[in-house]
């Protein structure tokens, strides 16, 4: 949902491109996405489940992603292989 409540928002695809998409997805299990997908700042969370976690960095040759979330003391910092987490989505 956009910050005005219309189904409608900005996503951006990495390479700086823009364009408005519907906010028809659902929470269900989908095929894990491209590493390529994934810009700093994305939340994402693991496709088994878990917290919601913030992309720090993607690797442009491997595909890993660096990921960091508050595991309520502190904050947590690991390296994951793309296809272990997919985009999460804000309730």
């Amino acid at each position: 949902m956009s910050m005005d409540g219309s189904p409608w928002y900005m996503a951006t695809d990495g390479m700086g491109n823009s364009e408005s998409i519907g906010d028809y997805f659902v929470r269900e299990p989908a095929a894990p996405t491209a590493w390529h997908d994934y810009s700093i700042g994305d939340h994402v969370e693991l496709t088994t489940g878990g917290p919601t976690m913030v992309v720090l960095d993607v690797c442009g040759e491997c595909g890993d992603i660096d990921v960091a979330w508050f595991n309520g003391t502190t904050m947590e910092i690991v390296t994951l292989p793309s296809v272990a987490v997919w985009h999460a989505y804000d309730d």
